[in-house]
């Protein structure tokens, strides 16, 4: 398997997070569909594998299969929580406005 540009893996988990309605099942299986199907950057038996040890693992299953994948198809720098999850503008914009310290205002 090659890497995959930043840029597309990117704007696939943005795509993701902000189109998905339906929690963490409608996600995975947009993750699914993209990821496996559509793109060819995973194999279907890999994927299984990761959602099975998602599943075992406490917490959001989604979050971290995003970021397995992020890995997966961007090394170190792609499994990055912060780029690899599928979280939509509405959540992550003021966590990391706060994060730098600009919001909220005084």
């Amino acid at each position: 398997m090659s890497r995959v540009a930043p840029r597309a893996a990117l704007a696939l988990w943005l795509r993701i997070g902000c189109t998905s309605f339906g929690g963490p099942v409608a996600q995975i299986d947009l993750m699914h569909r993209e990821v496996v199907e559509r793109r060819g950057w995973v194999d279907e038996r890999s994927f299984l594998h990761a959602l099975r040890l998602c599943n075992a693992l406490p917490g959001p299953e989604a979050q971290q299969l995003a970021c397995w994948l992020g890995w997966r198809v961007g090394g170190l720098r792609g499994g990055n929580p912060h780029i690899a999850t599928c979280r939509t503008s509405v959540e992550w914009a003021p966590q990391s406005a706060r994060q730098v310290g600009i919001w909220p205002p005084n």
